[in-house]
Formats: structure tokens, sequence, C-alpha cells
């Protein structure tokens, strides 16, 4: 078997793409209609300024400040808040029984506002453009919420005595607090203190919404923050939202010792998915079912990464499976993850793969063989012509356009459309009898 070395370093980026478990979950980061609320925490984390303000010209942005929580700015001060004329200045109400909001404007509200250095590092504008603003009528607070569930449809709505000013106020000292213990725990110069520091983060029980940026510092700390990740993950009570995030994290920490530990969490997850090995979504599956299955993904997406050549028989597995119960997430990251680590043992997956695969559109589930060739093609092994120029005679749903492709990248040119140029070709140069 080859062995293929973990050297993808990833990167997040601000829209977080989780790649299989972005398609599982279906979010959308850009989507305001799949926006989760943020916490207040959370935002006094990531700004720079947290002001209570009153508008002074609604059409500009311009503020007054009136008290100031974080940040260098003192009551008196005005200035133009970039995005705050774009936000909705009316909040609603809740009606039960007409399952309906009644909304009026607003004006003149206070509000409180997170926010961070403009483009040019001297005007301000709200950290989120969505959940960087909290309006404030009497005592009353108002944040944009889902009106009946998530996602949306999406108003400013008033969340009742959690929402007062007072408990708002209590909760931004809470952040204020956790922001300065975070902030201890990154300037710690010994990495094992900033390991201990951040798992605190991390642990089961807290809902501080710091665990994506925790895990974030963690990766660049090596194989010790590797093996207390994955001590955290094993840990009874940790969500199972937190639990994939810190599988994505392993994933992005390119440290191979955490393989072990991932193969056994997608070997159990497996197991516990449902009868049969069938899909949960088929068998209609309890809610541990279901989440045995995600975490089976989430898995399986971290081994994707960290490229090592233990995790073949994994991804080989699953791309049975996904054909089996056809399901186009895990099947395409099996395949991206053979490809991705490539190896000539994979060829026996791929092909027993295809020949699952339905020939046709008609027969549902239309785009796996494209998906399959895909993957197959990236391998580049010269023995896998055979395989890649059988697909030559499915034109459906792009498989036959991709596998010429494929193929001309192996052999160097284009022999055309027929299947048989191509088996030629590998007879004269990579067959067993033209090798003796």
């Amino acid at each position: 078997m080859e062995t293929c070395l973990a050297s993808e370093r990833a990167a997040r980026g601000s829209a977080r793409t989780i790649g299989l478990i972005v398609a599982l979950l279906g979010l959308s980061a850009a989507a305001r209609a799949s926006r989760m609320p943020l916490s207040v925490e959370f935002n006094v984390l990531k700004s720079d300024l947290v002001v209570e303000v009153k508008e002074t010209d609604r059409q500009k942005g311009t503020v007054s400040v009136e008290k100031v929580f974080l940040g260098p700015a003192k009551p008196g001060d005005t200035f133009v808040v970039e995005g705050l004329s774009k936000v909705e200045h009316k909040v609603s109400e809740w009606i039960p029984k007409s399952r309906r909001t009644r909304g009026k404007a607003i004006e003149g509200a206070k509000a409180l506002l997170f926010l961070v250095r403009g483009k040019e590092g001297r005007d301000w504008e709200l950290f989120d453009s969505i959940f960087g603003v909290r309006w404030i009528v009497g005592d009353e607070v108002y944040t944009w919420l889902p009106i009946v569930m998530t996602p949306g449809p999406y108003a400013f709505l008033s969340g009742g005595p959690k929402y007062n000013v007072e408990s708002l106020y209590q909760a931004i000292q809470r952040g204020l607090e956790k922001r300065a213990k975070f902030q201890a725990a990154l300037r710690q110069e010994e990495p094992a203190q900033r390991v201990k520091g951040l798992l605190d983060f991390i642990r089961p029980g807290d809902d501080s919404s710091y665990e994506s940026e925790a895990l974030r510092e963690l990766r660049g700390l090596g194989a010790q923050a590797a093996r207390a990740v994955c001590e955290q993950a094993a840990l009874d009570g940790q969500p199972g939202s937190r639990r994939r995030e810190i599988l994505y994290a392993l994933g992005c920490m390119t440290d191979s010792s955490s393989v072990p530990y991932l193969l056994d969490v997608a070997g159990k997850s497996k197991a516990a998915m449902g009868k049969d090995g069938r899909s949960p979504k088929e068998l209609k599956a309890s809610p541990q079912e279901y989440e045995a299955y995600l975490d089976w993904a989430a898995a399986l997406d971290a081994l994707r990464r960290l490229r090592d050549a233990r995790a073949l028989d994994a991804f080989s597995d699953a791309l049975l499976w996904g054909v089996r119960n056809r399901d186009p997430h895990v099947l395409h990251g099996a395949s991206m993850a053979l490809a991705e680590c490539p190896a000539r043992e994979s060829l026996a997956a791929f092909k027993a793969a295809l020949d699952l695969s339905p020939h046709n559109d008609r027969e549902g589930f239309s785009d796996a063989r494209w998906r399959l060739v895909l993957g197959l093609g990236r391998l580049r092994f010269p023995e896998a012509v055979p395989l890649l120029a059988s697909q030559l005679d499915y034109p459906w749903g792009g498989a036959a356009k991709e596998a010429r492709q494929a193929l001309a990248r192996i052999v160097g040119k284009d022999l055309g459309p027929q299947k048989e140029l191509w088996l030629k070709w590998y007879e004269q140069h990579h067959s067993p009898e033209a090798k003796e």
C-alpha cells in the first residue's frame, strides 16, 4: 500500500465550509434564512467596541454613545456606523392565534451595537450585519430571531424576560469575563499551559459558544493539542454538534496521531447507525442512530483531511455504502478521499462501486457514476484506463465526458470517444502482457 503523508493545513475561512458535514447538514452561511442567532458572549469576543447608543440620523447611521462596555469610546461620542442604516428599523410582536407577527417602526430607539473597525481602520461597522445589533425599547430588548422555527422567517422579536435590559447587561458582563479568560489563555507562552487554558472552552457543560475559536487556536499547537482534543471528544456529555466540531478540528490539525482515534469513532459510529447497515434516512432512524450517522461522516471527513493511508479501508467501505444507500454526500466524500490519498488498492473499490451504480438517469441517483469517475480519474494510474474506458459506453450524467478527460490526462493525448482505442493503448503499454 502506498503511504500518503498528512500534509494539508486546511483553513476554514469565514464561511466555515466543512466539506462533507456541510452537505449532510444542509448549512448555508450565505443564506439569511438559515442563520442561527449568535450569543451575546460570542459577540463580545469578536467585537472591538460594544456600546449602547441613540440614533441621531437614521439615514446616515449616525449615533451618539450613551454607555460603553468595551473599547475606545466614551459617552457623548458621535460617529457613523457603517451598515446600521440598512438594518431593519421595525420591531415585531408574535400573535399566537393568528400565527402572524405585527410590527411597528421604531424611531430614535436605543441600540446595543457590537462593532469592529472598518476596512480603513477608522470608521466602525457592525460585527455581524444581522446579529450585531439589539434594539432597546423601554425595558424590552429585541433581537433578530426566528418567528416560528429555525430556519426563519426572521424578525426583530422580544424574547420575554430573558431579553430585558438587565439580563442583557448581565450577559455582556459574562461575555467580558469570558473574553478576558480566553485572551489570558492565548497569552500563555508555554504551549502546554495554552492548551490547558483553551480546553476549558470545549469541556462538556460549557455553553460559551467559544469552542470554534478555541479549536482554531489549538490547531497550531501540535501533537500535544491533538491528543488533548481527542480526549475531549471522547468525554461523556459532550453535545453532538460540538463533538463533530472537534472531529473537524482534528482533521485540520494534520497530526497523524489522531488517526487511530478517528478510525475508532468511524467504526463504532457506523455500527450504531442503523439496522443492516442501511441509511438512517431510509430507516427513519432514531435520534441516536442519526447522531451516529453524523459522527461517522464527521470522522471520515477528518480522516480525509489527514490523507493517511491507514484510512483507505474506511474510505472504500464508505464508497460502497454510499452507492448501496444512494447517499450522494457520503459517496462524493469517500470518492474524493480515495483520490486525495492515491493507492492502487483503491481501484478495486471504485470498480465494485461502479458495478453497483445505475447506468442512466431513469434509474435515479443519476450522478453517482459521474462522482465515482471524478474520483477515479484523479488517481491518474495507468491501471485505471480499462475501468475509465468502460464508462464511455454510458453518456448519461456526464460520466463519459469526465472519463474521457481523465483518460487524456493519463495517456497524454485524447484518443476519442470510442473505448476500443483507449483499451488498445493500455494493452500496448501497461497490460501484464506488455510488461512481459
